[in-house]
């Protein structure tokens, strides 16, 4: 997770520096920088941070009951069920797979910003999704696609704060990374 907080702190910076300059490529004025870098500190820092740590507390949860799972178990694709629900995830509600199957490498929640389905092992007499269903169901988006109880990955080196920085950036965030991991 490192490496997520540096990228985004690094994006940050990166377009926090864009705005000192207005379009002619002038100074801004303190009054106008300072109304543009409040705006863009309540984007970073209360719209899109809520959002992370609702994704950080899921994928925690969801990671902890991928654990628990025996081999032997038959795990449910569950949504809420409200008129909030994704049409992609409406589509996973009540796939019904073993433990063991790889739909579970792509299409384990969350799966998706503020998504609140969830897993379960399926109740006793539950019928098994067949194979021949999966194909026709949408697939999840790129940066969702995967199984936090497998990877322990939240927050993927595809998300946008990383991998939109320049290559030098990158470098920058991999050293960060490496020091707060111990490994130098």
């Amino acid at each position: 997770m490192h490496f997520f907080s540096a990228a985004k702190t690094k994006h940050q910076a990166i377009e926090l520096s864009k705005l000192l300059l207005d379009e002619s490529g002038q100074r801004k004025p303190w009054g106008e920088f300072k109304k543009d870098a409040l705006e863009l500190h309540d984007q970073y820092n209360k719209h899109w941070l809520s959002a992370e740590y609702e994704h950080a507390i899921a994928s925690s949860q969801m990671a902890s009951r991928w654990l628990d799972y025996d081999e032997a178990d038959l795990v449910e694709y569950q949504t809420v069920g409200d008129d909030r629900v994704r049409p992609e995830h409406r589509a996973w509600d009540k796939v019904t797979l073993p433990s063991t199957h790889p739909w579970w490498d792509t299409h384990y929640p969350p799966n998706g910003w503020r998504c609140r389905c969830t897993a379960t092992v399926g109740a006793p007499g539950t019928r098994v999704t067949p194979d021949s269903i999966l194909p026709a169901l949408p697939e999840p988006d790129p940066l969702f696609s995967g199984n936090v109880g497998k990877t322990g990955v939240m927050f993927p080196k595809e998300h946008p704060y990383y991998a939109e920085l320049s290559d030098e950036a990158k470098a920058e965030v991999d050293e960060f990374t490496k020091t707060q991991n111990g490994e130098e």
